[in-house]
């Protein structure tokens, strides 16, 4: 969206500089026409009604390219106000994403932990076992022997 915004906001400015630029040209030449205003009366009479045609045509396009100037203007205005709002939509984007990152770090850790508490308390559960399989064992012979002993005091 960044860039979609940065394009429009150069191709809005050519447009305004293309457009002061037509102005400047409409400006010279109403005033190439004003110099070459013939001097005789009739010429005078011609030059004059040409001029105020051209001024008046010149004067609807002034307007018009003012218009535009100032919707380019508006545009610009908008556009700007756009790319300000991607921008901190992508910087609040980047800190939810530093904050995730931060917790996925966080539960890998403890992740990690509790597979290492599991793998101890396993250890601890095999040692247990093996001591009761040894207690067991024990237990079964002496219960043999004190069965035996029992069968020869009868």
């Amino acid at each position: 969206m960044h860039t979609v915004l940065s394009h429009g906001i150069v191709d809005l400015r050519n447009s305004i500089q293309r457009n002061e630029r037509s102005l400047r040209v409409l400006q010279e030449v109403r005033a190439a026409m004003a110099s070459t205003l013939g001097s005789g009366p009739h010429d005078m009479s011609q030059a004059r009604h040409a001029l105020v045609d051209e001024v008046e045509f010149l004067t609807a396009t002034l307007s018009e390219v003012n218009a535009e100037v100032l919707d380019l203007r508006t545009a610009l205005d908008s556009s700007r106000w756009a790319l300000d709002t991607a921008h901190a939509e992508r910087d609040g984007t980047h800190d939810l994403l530093q904050e995730a990152q931060e917790s996925l770090r966080s539960l890998e850790q403890g992740q990690h932990d509790l597979q290492e508490q599991r793998d101890e308390a396993q250890a601890r559960l095999n040692d247990q076992q093996a001591e009761l399989r040894d207690l067991t064992s024990r237990l079964t012979a002496q219960t043999e022997k004190a069965t035996e002993l029992g069968r020869r005091v009868q």
